[in-house]
């Protein structure tokens, strides 16, 4: 899929890719097709709750079940792990970076 979109897009090098996702499986296919891969853990599936359900979490229990995720998304290889998508801006604004100096995914 990613590959597909790629080609739709017309983007080239994938190194200039940023493959966001919540799965193992969006890792390892951010990590193959060689994209810069950020983990999403509090909004997405691994840790299977909605909005609601969170908020009504103490701090240090989302702790203890973000925790493992984290984990497994970094044993997977994510170069980058976030909870949720809203703490993009400063990952995408550090691969820019690590683009420019001329740093491949």
């Amino acid at each position: 899929m990613l590959y597909q979109n790629a080609l739709q897009l017309n983007v080239y090098p994938l190194a200039s890719v940023v493959k966001v996702g919540d799965t193992i499986p969006d890792i390892e296919e951010g990590l193959n097709a060689g994209t810069w891969v950020v983990a999403v853990t509090q909004s997405g599936n691994e840790l299977g709750m909605v909005a609601a359900e969170v908020a009504a979490l103490s701090e240090d229990e989302l702790a203890a079940r973000l925790t493992p995720i984290e984990v497994r998304f970094q044993q997977a290889g994510a170069h980058y792990i976030v909870r949720t998508v809203v703490d993009l801006p400063p990952v995408l604004d550090d691969i820019e970076t690590r683009l420019r100096s001329g740093e491949q995914p």
